[in-house]
């Protein structure tokens, strides 16, 4: 009992004096918490000056005392010293700090030793430690690491780095001392357990890559990189529906010698997860509700379950919702696996439409505001429509004015109106529109041709320039949306001379009007064809707005003024260049009506266009008719990673041509007295129609003359035997291209990229004919041919019979076979060359089965 007192009586009087104390040590602490910094001291720095140090604390004086900034400065300072201590000096509500430090020596010398395969300067790059800098025992271990985990990095897995400090005169020492060991590459690796994912596939995804053939390209082996490729793996399968597939590095082992490096990875695949039930949530207000947003999913129940299929199709529908104004929708995907599929719910928070509130146009310091204006279909006050915003943009681009055109819709600040967005369009023209290209090529079209071009896009024939530099500069004759054009191009086959110009917007309506002067000169076979004369065009377009492709209708008309002069034949000319020699005129109206959908009007992806256009030969020495239509359609089959497209296009073109009454007749020939000119008719072959033939190959040929009077001083077995073998010519598919009346054209093309923007490739097949008629591939009269086949068989004449017997014994007249037994087909390989500085359209090389004139005629 008495110790029991003893005992209590002693507690009692600790526990008073600790009562005692606990007002003063509270007191103190609060007193600190709430104090406020009068000063801020150092004491053992010598280098370093005060006031360079509290210029890099977060404590500054006048503030509360933080204690959590006070130790985040400790930690600054340690960077700088050895050691660091706080004093505090509390006087009421004030109180000044006191940090105690200790100098690091600085490093007179940082050396290294054993670098030999990186650079000694690469090395340096990811040290702390440099001399004249203070030395910090953590910062050299840090710098150590640094140093190896460079090197691993670089494929030296077996790195060591040591380290050695010593105390010098000047200061201190320190020496990193590497052992590099062998590079290694990674000479195998082993994927187990893949049984529905290909390994190629897999392998696409991972950084560790296996040595290629003989050595010859190096895969370093890289840890670090092989724990990431571990998570690229499972997200591969995550992707492919295997949501419980789980990968390991099972094991790496390396040579003897340590420099291959042999990797296996166990996979275990697990299930194929299959998408379950689809449930849309919140469609209220969707045109068409949740059936119309179940139609954009690319989510089928019993479809295999794709992360892929997920991520298009929340963007499908975010899409689908911005066409129809609603900016401010929300949505998220809920998946719950339930067994081997996953249940999905679309939740769609739709809120209210957003109308556009400004629509601004930014970086236009050429272009005239309205150029660009036109051709934007978004407006202040309508519901804003992402569609027509991009539909825009790809306007805008195809102009060709710009380097670059930026859209944007703009979030207004907070306290403004949430259902209101601004629209900012912004452009680069400060790229010069005008060129002056000095070019020499080859086509098998045109032969060897040589050019200057002086072509100004977006001109405008009112801004005279202030001074004569100004037209070099790009400050004059520039900003309107026009285009004018001088070429001048002399060539051997082919040579041309055009001075034109074109106003897309007449009077700031969708009117086009230009006028087009030229002179041109073709040689190509043995006669020669001169051309001058003047275009004058009047067109009106019309849009009608559909949600991704606006369609446009285009309808033109063409007047055209033209002299034409055939001259210089030889005699193995062909007969439809003899019935047009000499100087004709021609005056006639062209129509064209235009159907197009295309996401972008100079170089399309996607969309289609059809076109019709007749001719009217009405004034001049040649009467004609022609009728033309023309379609192709073009398809995005797949996108790269980087945006890059594969396409596919298929089209066609089918033409005809015939003479009216009151056009110039030809003597009488073996051919029909009324005749399209040459120069008027259809040639197929060559790099813009049939890749693979010869300008013209791909239907009729002949050489002769075909008037059936005979020529002056010429006997009448002459005259037969000139027929005779221009006859023979024809049926036998002899000589120059004679071209023909009817045409038809069918192309196939697929364009893929091979780098960046600058280099694609294409493979086509293309596929044309050219007859005079669609009973006749050539035109020769039976009646006439008869009657000169008697003559020549009866002939009795000295010197002339026997040869003229035995022509027409080897005549035998045949119209051709049915109308497609004339196609020629060729297929090939092309490369696509985009040099910006050459303009838009991209330099083309084509490879393909070549044709001679005798294979075509087989």
């Amino acid at each position: 009992m008495r110790h029991l007192l003893r005992s209590l009586a002693s507690r009692l009087v600790v526990a008073a004096f600790c009562l005692a104390l606990v007002p003063g040590l509270l007191g103190q602490a609060l007193a600190q918490a709430g104090s406020r910094i009068a000063g801020i001291e150092f004491k053992g720095n010598r280098t370093l000056d005060s006031e360079v140090l509290r210029q890099s604390l977060r404590t500054k004086v006048g503030q509360q005392l933080d204690e959590s900034l006070l130790n985040e400065d400790v930690k600054t300072l340690y960077d700088l010293f050895a050691s660091v201590q706080v004093d505090r000096r509390q006087e009421g509500d004030q109180v000044t700090i006191t940090f105690l430090v200790t100098e690091n020596a600085l490093a007179a010398a940082v050396d290294l030793k054993g670098v030999s395969e990186l650079s000694e300067s690469d090395v340096r790059s990811v040290m702390d430690t440099t001399r004249g800098r203070p030395v910090a025992d953590f910062r050299v271990e840090n710098d150590a690491r640094k140093i190896e985990r460079l090197y691993r990095m670089r494929g030296f897995h077996f790195v060591q780095v040591r380290t050695e400090v010593t105390d010098a005169e000047a200061g201190r020492t320190v020496v990193f001392d590497v052992l590099e060991g062998p590079k290694v590459q990674v000479e195998t690796i082993t994927l187990k357990g893949n049984d529905h994912v290909q390994r190629d596939k897999l392998l696409e995804y991972m950084g560790t890559q296996e040595t290629g053939f003989l050595g010859l390209s190096g895969a370093d082996y890289v840890e670090e990189t092989l724990v990431k490729d571990r998570s690229s793996l499972v997200n591969v399968y995550r992707r492919e529906g295997y949501l419980n597939a789980k990968v390991e590095i099972e094991d790496v082992t390396f040579s003897e010698d340590k420099s291959e490096a042999f990797v296996t990875i166990a996979i275990e695949e697990g299930p194929a997860f299959t998408v379950g039930a689809v449930k849309i949530v919140g469609a209220e207000s969707f045109p068409g509700g949740p059936e119309a947003i179940r139609a954009l999913l690319a989510l089928e129940p019993g479809k295999r379950y794709r992360t892929e299929d997920v991520r298009r199709s929340h963007g499908a529908v975010i899409a689908a919702y911005r066409e129809e104004g609603y900016f401010s929708a929300a949505m998220d995907f809920e998946d719950k696996p339930s067994g081997s599929s996953v249940d999905i719910t679309l939740k769609i928070n739709e809120q209210s439409k957003v109308r556009v509130r400004n629509l601004t146009i930014l970086g236009n310091e050429i272009t005239q505001d309205r150029v660009i204006r036109r051709e934007i279909s978004v407006y202040p006050g309508q519901v804003l429509n992402q569609n027509e915003v991009e539909k825009s943009k790809r306007r805008l681009e195809s102009l060709g004015y710009f380097t670059r055109v930026d859209a944007q819709v703009v979030n207004l600040p907070e306290g403004e109106d949430p259902n209101l967005r601004d629209v900012r369009y912004e452009v680069d023209d400060t790229a010069r529109t005008g060129q002056v290209r000095f070019a020499v090529g080859a086509s098998s079209d045109l032969g060897i041709l040589g050019s200057v071009t002086v072509t100004k896009r977006n001109f405008d024939w009112r801004d005279v320039p202030e001074h004569f530099g100004d037209i070099f500069t790009g400050k004059a004759f520039t900003g309107a949306g026009q285009t004018f054009q001088l070429e001048l191009a002399p060539g051997t086959d082919f040579s041309s001379y055009r001075l034109a110009f074109t106003e897309p917007w007449l009077f700031d309506k969708p009117i086009s009007f230009g006028w087009d002067l030229f002179l041109s000169k073709f040689t190509r076979f043995d006669y020669d064809v001169d051309r001058k004369g003047l275009n004058l065009t009047l067109g009106r377009r019309f849009t009608y707005e559909g949600k991704k492709l606006d369609t446009v209708l285009g309808i033109s008309g063409t007047t055209r003024f033209e002299n034409v002069d055939l001259s210089n034949l030889e005699s193995d000319s062909s007969p439809t260049a003899f019935l047009a020699e000499g100087s004709n005129g021609l005056i006639s109206e062209r129509f064209a009506f235009r159907l197009e959908r295309l996401d972008n009007s100079l170089s399309p992806n996607d969309g289609w266009f059809a076109q019709y256009s007749p001719e009217f030969g009405f004034g001049g020495d040649i009467r004609l008719l022609k009728n033309e239509f023309e379609a192709r359609r073009f398809f995005t089959l797949a996108r790269t990673e980087d945006e890059r497209l594969h396409t596919l296009s298929l089209g066609g073109r089918v033409a005809h041509v015939k003479p009216l009454s009151g056009s110039v007749e030809a003597d009488p020939n073996l051919f029909d007295e009324k005749f399209v000119p040459t120069y008027e008719s259809y040639f197929a072959g060559g790099a813009s129609s049939v890749r693979g033939f010869a300008y013209g190959g791909a239907g009729p040929h002949g050489k002769g003359d075909p008037f059936l009077a005979s020529r002056p001083g010429e006997s009448q077995a002459q005259r037969n035997l000139r027929l005779g073998n221009t006859e023979k010519s024809v049926l036998e598919n002899e000589g120059d291209p004679m071209g023909g009346d009817v045409l038809l054209l069918l192309n196939a093309e697929y364009g893929f990229p091979l780098y960046e923007d600058v280099l694609r490739g294409v493979f086509f097949v293309d596929s044309g004919l050219v007859r005079n008629s669609t009973s006749s591939s050539h035109g020769l009269d039976e009646g006439e041919f008869d009657t000169l086949e008697r003559q020549l068989s009866r002939s009795n004449t000295q010197g002339g019979s026997r040869r003229q017997r035995q022509l027409a014994r080897q005549m035998e007249f045949d119209d051709g076979g049915s109308f497609f037994d004339d196609m020629r087909v060729s297929v090939g390989f092309g490369l696509r060359i985009r040099i910006p500085a050459f303009g838009a359209t991209p330099i083309a090389l084509d490879s393909c089965n070549e044709q001679s004139d005798q294979e075509v005629a087989r």
